[in-house]
């Protein structure tokens, strides 16, 4: 229950995000991620990231003892992985009812330190899909294409109708 999971800047390990604090039971957080700004965002939560969207964010796990990993192995203090991550776009995601069109992946952890660990990778197990969301300005530009279409019904309508 004292896990906290969340995302980090890779040019900057300070710099965290939380995206939730290990409950035992399933949590289901958006993490929006604004390319273009390097804005992370959870819940009501963000960070910019300093190198921008690409290789320059990871995830993070502390435990309840007080050890931080990350998923960048070069971060941890036994430089060690202790991370696994599985791609499942082929598993129940990519079928119905489950047919999101999106990739997943799992992220498996080991929560202890060499020499204390097992190093079983099932400490904590998150599960991520990626989820396109469209930008502002493609939902405006989409609903002023609709415009032509709108004033044309509402002239054909006006036609039908007698005076």
């Amino acid at each position: 229950d004292g896990n906290v999971f969340g995302v980090y800047d890779t040019t900057a390990l300070g710099n965290k995000l939380v995206i939730f604090t290990g409950p035992t039971s399933p949590v289901s957080t958006a993490l929006i991620i604004n390319s273009g700004s390097g804005v992370v965002t959870a819940g009501a939560n963000s960070i910019t990231l300093n190198g921008g969207i690409g290789t320059s964010f990871g995830f993070y796990l502390t435990t309840a003892e007080g050890y931080t990993f990350y998923s960048q192995e070069s971060a941890n203090s036994d430089l060690k992985d202790h991370m696994a991550t599985y791609k499942i776009g082929e598993t129940k995601y990519g079928q119905s009812p489950y047919n999101t069109g999106n990739t997943g992946w799992i992220l498996a952890w080991e929560d202890r330190p060499v020499g204390s660990g097992d190093f079983d990778y099932n400490d904590m197990v998150v599960s991520l899909t990626s989820q396109p969301v469209p930008e502002p300005t493609t939902m405006l530009a989409g609903a002023f294409l609709l415009i032509p279409f709108g004033a044309g019904t509402l002239r054909m309508a006006r036609k039908g109708r007698s005076p």
